[in-house]
């Protein structure tokens, strides 16, 4: 039976009923929920009026310092290839000078820095690969990111998970936030324990290579000088 059928039934009056019978009356009804009833129970269990607004301006924060963070994580991410490109130029062998007048100390400090400098470049190419796949690009869902924002956010109008999609800008900023640090720390690592410990120890070995090269040439004047005074005389 229709609604409106079963309401205009509920208007006729009850005939008493038999004799002998129970006169108790027991009325079963069966309700069914339209489309539009379910959308009105959907938006009156969502957040509503002061509390909407303040969801829509914590999405707004969020997505505003993701922006921020990506530019500079842009920054970091040229100041990163930029190291590693500086370390994998230093991370070479002793040319034979260096082999020949390095001390043995100074070969076994060069053999660890260069460790270090590997260890660098693997941390450098990491989070580089981590800036160009991940949450800043279209594979960390980036695009989603955008999308929601202009059609969703913008508009200033209330849908269905709002505050799961408010969560999911919260977790986007701070997993920029953790790559920054990551870059950042990389970054710190690479120039004291990489570049800056390789230079110190070539430039030990470049010292005792001149050191070398002067007795040679001190020794090579003497001679010089006595094979003068030898022919002078």
């Amino acid at each position: 039976m229709e609604a409106q059928d079963f309401a205009a039934v509920l208007d006729r009056p009850i005939p008493p009923p038999p004799a002998g019978t129970d006169p108790e009356l027991c009325v079963y009804v069966a309700c069914f929920q339209s489309h539009a009833m379910l959308d009105a129970l959907t938006m009156a269990a969502a957040p509503a009026g002061r509390e909407v607004g303040h969801i829509f301006d914590m999405i707004d924060t969020d997505w505003n310092l993701s922006l921020l963070l990506e530019k500079h994580l842009v920054l970091l991410r040229k100041q990163l290839s930029g190291m590693l490109t500086r370390i994998t130029a230093i991370d070479r062998d002793l040319n034979p000078d260096e082999r020949m007048y390095g001390d043995r100390q100074a070969k076994n400090d060069w053999q660890e820095a260069r460790r270090w400098l590997k260890d660098s470049a693997a941390k450098l190419t990491r989070y580089i690969k981590e800036h160009d796949t991940g949450e800043t690009s279209n594979a960390g869902k980036r695009e989603w990111f955008v999308k929601t924002y202009q059609e969703l956010v913008v508009p200033r109008r209330p849908f269905d998970d709002l505050v799961q999609v408010q969560r999911n800008f919260e977790s986007h900023r701070k997993r920029l936030q953790i790559l920054q640090t990551n870059m950042t720390t990389a970054m710190q690592f690479a120039t004291s324990e990489g570049e800056r410990r390789a230079q110190q120890v070539l430039e030990r070995i470049s010292r005792s290579v001149r050191d070398a090269r002067a007795k040679r040439r001190g020794r090579n004047d003497d001679n010089a000088k006595l094979k003068r005074r030898h022919l002078d005389s």
